[in-house]
Order: C-alpha cells, then structure tokens, then sequence
C-alpha cells in the first residue's frame, strides 16, 4: 500500500491514556479530591470545550488556579497534565520505521497538552512531523471537518492516508470520507499492519 501520510491517535494508541493519574497527582496539588477535580474539569464541560479549542494554554492553566486552588506554575501544571499519558514504545518504533512516509500526531486535546507535549515529552513529540490537535482544528473527531483539516494541515488526499485509532466510531469516520482506517489493538497487532502497509 505504501501510504504516504500517517495519522496517529495520542490517547491508547501511541500513549496508555491513564486519566486517572492526572486527578490524582492534580488534586494532591490542590488539596482536594480527584471525584472534585473530575467534576470541576469533566462534569462541567470545561475539558471538552478546550478540546475544541475553547481556551489558550494559559487561559487553562488561569482556570484551573482559580477553579480548584493550584498554586504552582505553568510548567509544573504542564507536568502533571502530561502524566496522564505514558509512551507505548513499540509504536513509537513502528512511527520512526515509517519514514520517509509523513507522520502526524491527530488528537482531540486541548492547547495546555500541546504546549505541554514537546517539551514534557520529546519522545513522542519528536517522533512526528506535525502535531495536529483538535484544538487548533475547532473539531473534534469523528467530525468530518477534523479528518478534512487534518489532511490539509498535511496536504493530503484521503486516499494518500492511513488514520489508526483506537476508537471504532473514528474508524468508520475516516473510512466515510475515504481514509483508509486500522483499529488499533495493540503493538503486536499493528506491527503485523505495518507489514501490509510496507510490503518489502
């Protein structure tokens, strides 16, 4: 197949997603719960709306100072939000395998994780030629107008494309608007993708 752009879900496909540990290590922070920092942050909506690009990263990092009493700094609440995620190394390995294909990071995430990301975690952040968040975009998947801004910030055609996520209803999102999609069930799985995908 040979595609020639490459776009990468963040959370359970290039990182473990364990959001349980950011309101843990944020509501030690702030002297109070993880059930009242999920509610301050998740119940009201105020995560969503970043993610569509609802607020700058500083704007974020006002919000939750005010919201929930943090008193540390950008840097450190930049910390604490990136320890939601943990590298899945084997993926990063099958992305550097992927050159000279171009590389994208596609995420719904707000703009505090993407200030955060290159410099909290170079790893994955270096590992991609372009950081393509829903923020910046205005939309998240599986909205259409997601995948079709993403494959302009890349300038590509959908059917120079291939979207691995692993959320079934961005999937079949992608695969409406002629991106060829892969369900993402694990290192060992793609690794046997990449052999389709790169057929020596």
């Amino acid at each position: 197949m040979n595609p020639k752009v490459i776009l990468f879900d963040l959370g359970d496909v290039v990182c473990r997603f364990v959001p349980e540990r950011r309101l843990e290590l944020l509501a030690a922070a702030c002297g109070t719960s993880p059930q009242d920092v999920r509610e301050a942050l998740y119940g009201t909506g105020l995560v969503d709306l970043w993610d569509r690009g609802g607020a700058t990263a500083g704007r974020i990092h006002e919000t939750v100072r005010n919201e929930l009493g943090f008193k540390g700094g950008r840097a450190e609440l930049e910390r604490l939000w990136c320890a939601a995620f943990d590298p899945d190394h084997e993926v990063l390995r099958l992305v550097r395998a992927s050159r000279p294909c171009r590389t994208a990071l596609f995420t719904n995430n707000d703009a505090l994780l993407l200030s955060a990301l290159p410099r909290v975690m170079p790893q994955v952040a270096e590992c991609f030629d372009k950081l393509v968040f829903s923020c910046e975009l205005g939309a998240k998947k599986p909205d259409p107008r997601a995948f079709e801004q993403a494959l302009s910030e890349m300038s590509a055609d959908p059917a120079d494309a291939v979207f691995i996520d692993d959320k079934a209803e961005n999937v079949s999102a992608a695969g409406r608007l002629g991106i060829p999609g892969v369900r993402f069930h694990g290192a060992d799985a793609l690794t046997e993708t990449w052999k389709t995908l790169f057929p020596m």
